[in-house]
């Protein structure tokens, strides 16, 4: 039994809605989940996939999600249940709080780290590439202490913290962002057709005749896809000084 990756300690989950959690499992297996006192259950498809839903939960800065799958059991400690944004865009939404020129007093107002949290998308594009490369700073939860600011999105930051003071319960932020992209990326093959013909016919264009295998092995190898270490002296260096 494996929850999606997201799913972790220190974890944030969105408050007075209902909340999916998934991840795969033996093939007929029962999942059951559990969290302040709500409970939901699914089994796994085929493919070993599975999802439950669990009825809307209360805000609260500390509970645990429980998985059980026969004898086996899983515990997230640390969970919160609060506002939990997305945040989603380009390079200014990428921007790290770490490059940002206030950084130094970003914190004062804070009360309670664990009231403000944050998790980074790792920036993925094929199989392979997490393996070829170090993700280990990258794809899990922060909270808002001097040692894991310097990670959050600094836009993603300030508004939670504007929120966190605001409503008085925990704040999460999911950062997806991914700096350089083209807007069409972010938008469905169909909105993409529609609007924008000529980016999708370019695209194929460009995609013909290309050996799929051989390009993402040379790109295993290519540094320009080493996307887990946004922390990197000299990326946003003429930004920082802004």
């Amino acid at each position: 039994m494996q929850a999606a990756e997201i799913f972790q300690d220190g974890m944030m989950l969105q408050r007075q809605k209902p909340v999916k959690i998934w991840g795969t499992a033996t093939p007929g297996q029962r999942i059951d989940a559990e969290i302040q006192g709500r409970q939901a259950s699914s089994l796994t498809d085929e493919d070993g996939k599975w999802s439950l839903t669990l009825p809307e939960l209360h805000a609260s800065a500390e509970e645990k999600l429980v998985l059980r799958s026969g004898e086996e059991q899983g515990i997230f400690e640390h969970v919160a249940v609060g506002e939990l944004w997305a945040a989603c865009g380009q390079s200014n939404m990428e921007f790290p709080l770490g490059y940002e020129k206030h950084r130094d007093t970003a914190l004062e107002g804070v009360m309670d780290a664990g009231m403000i949290r944050f998790y980074d998308v790792p920036k993925v594009a094929f199989d392979g590439q997490k393996e070829a490369f170090d993700y280990s700073n990258v794809g899990i939860w922060r909270t808002a202490t001097a040692e894991d600011i310097p990670w959050f999105s600094a836009i993603g930051f300030y508004f939670a913290k504007e929120l966190q003071s605001a409503y008085h319960i925990p704040v999460g932020i999911i950062g997806c962002n991914w700096g350089g992209t083209r807007s069409s990326v972010w938008m469905s093959e169909d909105s993409v057709e529609r609007t924008g013909a000529a980016w999708m016919q370019a695209h194929r264009d460009l995609a013909e005749g290309i050996c799929w295998d051989d390009y993402f092995e040379q790109q295993k190898r290519n540094p320009a896809n080493d996307h887990g270490r946004i922390l990197n002296p000299g990326k946003f260096q003429k930004m920082a000084l802004l």
